[in-house]
Formats: C-alpha cells, sequence, structure tokens
C-alpha cells in the first residue's frame, strides 16, 4: 500500500513538468525555417547541389581559412 501512495505521489509530481516539456516540443516543430532574412552579403547565397551520375558538383559555398581559433579569413 505504502509502495503505491510514493508511485502515485511520484506520478503526480512529473505531471505538470512533462505537460510543459509536451507542449514545448508540440509549439516547437509547428516552426518552418526560414531563408527570407537580411543576410550580409557574403552569407546571402544558398549552396546549391547538382548530381550527374556519380558526380556531384557544389556551387556557392564560401571559402574560409582557419589559422586559428580567433583567426579566419
Amino acid at each position: 500500500m505504502r509502495r503505491r501512495t510514493r508511485r502515485r505521489r511520484f506520478l503526480r509530481f512529473l505531471r505538470w513538468p512533462l505537460l510543459v516539456v509536451i507542449v514545448f516540443l508540440v509549439g516547437f516543430s509547428f516552426v518552418k525555417p526560414r531563408n527570407d532574412r537580411n543576410w550580409i552579403p557574403d552569407h546571402e547565397k544558398i549552396p546549391l547541389s547538382t548530381f550527374n551520375g556519380d558526380q556531384v558538383q557544389v556551387r556557392n559555398v564560401r571559402h574560409t581559412q582557419y589559422t586559428s581559433v580567433d583567426s579566419f579569413t
């Protein structure tokens, strides 16, 4: 009998946090990604790829060189 009371109390304790998490996840699943933002000119083109048999051509890829954590071009 005492074991049931503990289990019931534990489940009652978890009810609201689980409900909040579920509502958050359901709401977040309806958010659609967007690309119509004000991008800086270097970042406004999205990469495009075309497949031709076993070859892939990727266009609009930025060329970035990292020389250290704080230094890049």
